[in-house]
């Protein structure tokens, strides 16, 4: 881990910008032209306006926020039940697709039933409505034939922190990569070392670690999750879709 980590939008004070300088090095070279051609479709997609000159690491964030937690924090591997809490956000439907990659068997919340079907088509084995069934912890321990979760990836925080924990199984791995709902939780600490549980947080990625998701982002095995995009003119308007709550996957702000 860096001790200079940097989100260049990250200083609290938001803004949309046409362009930002950023340095040379984390540039992503498109060196053949598969590599080109899968770009060429993210960009018609738009997730970038950068991939002919490079691929900053900010543009595919969400993608790689989840392998750290899976691969190289959680010890994720084939036949390990997974527990992503939010499905509908960047970071939830990244961490779907990873996990699948990684062949666990991912069980997902979400909201609503439009939200459990897009979870579903991404990969999730089992998707739950949180709304409908608050406390879900019975069905999570039925769908686990009752051995609990390996892995959970949680970036809510405050409003599921306790139930994430509850829901391990002995040795099993919370990885904690954001607080959506507060950074503050009131847990029993008695669960922590009664079933020797690791709590882990995890945030960004260096270089190499970028360019491996890169990798399968290029090659077609994961696909950043689109739900809309508006013009940088109508910025007003997804913010406010934002706030509601209804999407599945990125809101983009395009700019010409």
């Amino acid at each position: 881990m860096t001790k200079d980590l940097e989100i260049v939008d990250d200083s609290g004070d938001e803004f949309y910008a046409t362009n930002i300088p950023i340095p040379f090095y984390i540039r992503l070279k498109l060196d053949n032209e598969k590599t080109k051609y899968r770009a060429k479709i993210l960009d018609e997609a738009g997730n970038t306006r950068s991939f002919y000159t490079g691929v900053t690491e900010r543009n595919f964030l969400e993608l790689h926020v989840p392998v750290i937690p899976l691969r190289d924090k959680g010890k994720i591997k084939k036949g390990d039940k997974v527990l992503i809490i939010g499905a509908s956000g960047s970071v939830g439907s990244a961490a779907v697709q990873i996990a699948k990659y990684f062949g666990a068997t991912v069980i997902t919340t979400t909201s609503t039933s439009r939200k459990i079907e897009m979870a579903m088509n991404l990969g999730a084995d089992h998707a739950i409505n949180y709304k409908q069934n608050k406390d879900y912890r019975n069905q999570v321990y039925e769908l686990t034939n009752k051995h609990g979760i390996d892995i959970v990836i949680d970036n809510v925080g405050q409003a599921t922190f306790p139930t994430s924990i509850r829901m391990l199984r002995p040795g099993g791995r919370l990885i904690t990569c954001g607080v959506t709902s507060g950074p503050f939780s009131k847990i029993n600490i008695a669960d922590i070392f009664w079933k020797h549980l690791e709590i882990k947080g995890s945030t960004m990625a260096n270089q190499g670690e970028f360019r491996d998701v890169m990798r399968l982002v290029l090659d077609g095995t994961l696909t950043p999750i689109i739900d809309k995009e508006y013009p940088l003119e109508e910025v007003r308007e997804a913010e406010q879709y934002l706030s509601e709550g209804n999407q599945f996957g990125k809101i983009l702000i395009k700019v010409s």
